[in-house]
């Protein structure tokens, strides 16, 4: 039995509804990811330049500090004495790295952190902090790499959305081609 004519209006009707519905609902849910992911390459911008600068002050007091060994070992206490300053902004930089961390996912950067920080207060000589901050970098940057390539694919709800949509729309598009072509047959059974 063939549909009635009068039943193909409200048929449109809700079809356009659902269809303007689930468009509606994918925008808000594509709107929310992209600004988690924007919020996500904000924190990933601020981590990097804060452990840069973390670097640089580190690596701006070792060097500063091995240049007064020639002078004398008391010249190298007046220097980093002299230097509160540098201390006072390589903590609070120290600080901000720690609070975007995540304690459980970041566990070795935050443990390189501290080290640093040992070495930094008891004021070792030689090469081991630059070997030490070298390693710092290294983690930091396999932390970096690993949530850029989180914000590329996107949060698990816009993947999601992303791939329902698809199954949709290739469903919508092959059930459309087989009714086009007499594959299928719409009938009301009253």
């Amino acid at each position: 039995m063939a549909i009635p004519e009068n039943v193909f209006p409200a048929i449109s009707a809700i079809s356009a509804a659902l269809i303007g519905g689930s468009i509606s609902f994918i925008s808000v849910v594509i709107s929310k990811e992209n600004k988690i992911s924007d919020f996500r390459q904000e924190w990933i911008d601020s981590l990097r330049n804060d452990i840069s600068e973390y670097s640089g002050i580190t690596a701006n007091l070792y060097l500063n500090s091995l240049a007064k060994i020639s002078e004398s070992p008391t010249a190298i206490e007046e220097y980093l004495a002299g230097r509160h300053d540098d201390f006072l902004k390589l903590n609070v930089t120290s600080t901000r790295i720690l609070l975007r961390l995540n304690p459980r996912e970041h566990t070795e950067l935050i443990d390189m952190l501290a080290t640093n920080d040992a070495l930094v207060s008891s004021r070792l000589k030689s090469g081991e902090w630059r070997t030490h901050l070298t390693h710092l970098t290294t983690i930091s940057s396999e932390i970096l790499r690993k949530e850029w390539k989180r914000v590329k694919r996107g949060e698990i709800t816009y993947q999601l959305t992303k791939w329902v949509s698809l199954a949709g729309l290739l469903s919508a598009i092959i059930f459309s081609c087989l009714y086009y072509f007499n594959h299928i047959s719409i009938s009301f059974i009253p």
